[in-house]
């Protein structure tokens, strides 16, 4: 967010922002937040979006806060996992009975191997098991928009007047 804006009085004028960011550590799937860091920046350039990268240019990835934030983030999502991965891949399940194969996916690629090797294994398992059906799925549609198309020309309307047409 930025906190500050003021173009400065001297010659030549000059831009100073300041912001106050904050960097997360969650998983956008499940929505559990497992750190945070806040800092502020503050940057001067010749104009606005050059103090805006003066700003940037200040933020250190090496910074001992923000490492040992990452540090207790990755301890608490291998925790997360430990204690969550069972129902985690139920859920993945209960989805490709949905036949939403790609959520079922996304949720089972989350767990890292750290969290636990055998549910680790079980949800790479799943997922391979999962693959060919979504495949199978997405293909099927998309040969019967193909059929569709192919049908439409045979009516006498050429297929590039469809893609380009659709009304």
């Amino acid at each position: 967010t930025r906190i500050k804006h003021e173009v400065t009085s001297t010659a030549p004028a000059r831009h100073l922002v300041q912001y106050d960011i904050t960097f997360y550590v969650a998983d956008i799937l499940t929505g559990a937040l497992f750190g945070s860091s806040n800092c502020k920046v503050t940057g001067v350039g010749d104009s606005e979006n050059l103090a805006f990268l003066a700003a940037f240019n200040e933020l250190k990835p090496t910074d001992a806060s923000f490492q040992q934030m990452l540090n207790e983030a990755q301890e608490k999502i291998i925790r997360y996992y430990r204690e969550n991965g069972a129902n985690i891949v139920q859920e993945a399940r209960m989805l490709v009975a949905k036949q939403d194969y790609v959520e079922a996916m996304a949720l089972l690629g989350s767990i890292p191997v750290e969290a636990d090797s055998s549910l680790y294994i079980e949800a790479i398992t799943l997922m391979d098991a999962i693959t060919p059906k979504y495949l199978e799925k997405e293909c099927g549609i998309v040969l019967r928009q193909l059929k569709a198309s192919l049908g439409n020309q045979a009516n006498g309307e050429p297929y590039y007047l469809r893609i380009h047409n659709p009304m």
